[in-house]
């Protein structure tokens, strides 16, 4: 169960960041194709960054060689270009985004190297969305709030306290132990970490609780004893969320 818990939870997370990039995608569409940016924060982190690699040029060379190089290029375009428009941005940070494994993972948290790709991603994510407050316009604004909005509810309800707490327990019994926290006392725990998955994840895990309440650790044999002592251990709002409908 709790192995299920946490692809289903995986899949919440890959949803979580489809659903924030088509909202700033929509916001994207709305800003002038010749509208163009110089990536000021890009170029703030290439400053960062630089100071690390001065400080510790030997240590710090294998973790930030990648991200330097792709920020040494972004800059060397603009020279000839003059800057990048959104739909360039968003082709650059897309492949970006791939090379870092795609939606999967931690949400604003990777190790080692890619740890400084991943506030590459975020400053050219800054620098777009920048230029739709410059220049994109009352409906791409309205647009870009709506994409915030989105991001920094789910962020504080749903990302940081249930899916990356999650994601980042490495055994599988952790991730089981977190979803039936709490049972006894109320159904809270359920419906927060429920409330991440579709109704048929939610159903598999379900149904698997349920099944697990009639068999003794270690034991292979359904006990309908067993059941119903496990079963009145439940609070009554546990009891009406697990068997309820739908």
């Amino acid at each position: 169960i709790g192995q299920q818990v946490k692809k289903f939870t995986e899949n919440a997370g890959v949803r979580f960041k489809e659903k924030q990039e088509e909202l700033y995608g929509a916001a994207y569409d709305l800003v002038p194709a010749n509208e163009k940016t110089q990536l000021s924060n890009v170029l703030r982190l290439q400053n960062e960054l630089y100071l690390k690699l001065t400080n510790a040029p030997l240590a710090l060379k294998k973790s930030l060689s990648d991200t330097m190089d792709r920020i040494n290029d972004l800059m060397k375009d603009i020279e000839t270009t003059g800057g990048y428009n959104l739909n360039t941005l968003r082709e650059i940070r897309t492949n970006l985004r791939q090379d870092l494994g795609g939606f999967k993972g931690l949400i604003g948290v990777q190790p080692s190297g890619e740890r400084y790709l991943q506030q590459l991603y975020k400053s050219l994510t800054d620098d777009m969305n920048a230029l739709v407050n410059n220049v994109g316009g009352e409906d791409a604004l309205k647009a870009l709030q709506k994409a915030d909005r989105y991001t920094s509810v789910n962020m504080k309800n749903n990302v940081e306290p249930i899916i990356n707490k999650i994601l980042k327990m490495d055994a599988d019994n952790q991730a089981f132990n977190f979803l039936i926290a709490g049972s006894k006392e109320g159904d809270q725990r359920l419906r927060q970490v429920l409330r991440q998955f579709t109704p048929e994840e939610s159903n598999i895990l379900k149904s698997s609780l349920l099944n697990k309440m009639g068999f003794k650790q270690n034991e292979e044999e359904f006990s309908a004893r067993v059941f119903l002592t496990n079963y009145n251990k439940l609070s009554n709002s546990g009891k009406n969320y697990l068997f309820g409908a739908p």
